[in-house]
């Protein structure tokens, strides 16, 4: 998988499905998760790639937490164009575990 199409595969997500058609406030928790889980395989290709540059290794509890719905997605909306580093992608990535769990 490319690094340009892992990108533009998770903009999809981040930046148009949830920011620009306004998609996000709407969903719940679990809508969020199910989205997020149509680009983990796109996150974790870049999260390998950011990992290596920054050496981030924080947790998405010890960033941003995940105190409730709403903090979700108000995070989710800070960083929908500024997601490329790994602590935000780690974030998203733990998200996405918390809930499976």
């Amino acid at each position: 998988m490319r690094p340009q199409k892992a990108k533009r595969e998770i903009n999809k997500v981040l930046w148009r499905y949830f920011i620009e058609n306004g998609d996000l406030q709407k969903m719940s928790l679990d809508e969020v998760i199910k989205k997020l889980k149509t680009i983990e395989p796109y996150l974790k290709k870049m999260y390998d790639i950011a990992i290596k540059n920054d050496q981030d290794f924080r947790s998405g509890e010890e960033t941003y937490g995940y105190e409730d719905i709403e903090k979700i997605k108000g995070d989710l909306i800070y960083i929908s164009d500024k997601w490329n580093c790994s602590f935000r992608i780690r974030w998203i990535l733990d998200l996405i575990k918390i809930n499976k769990g």
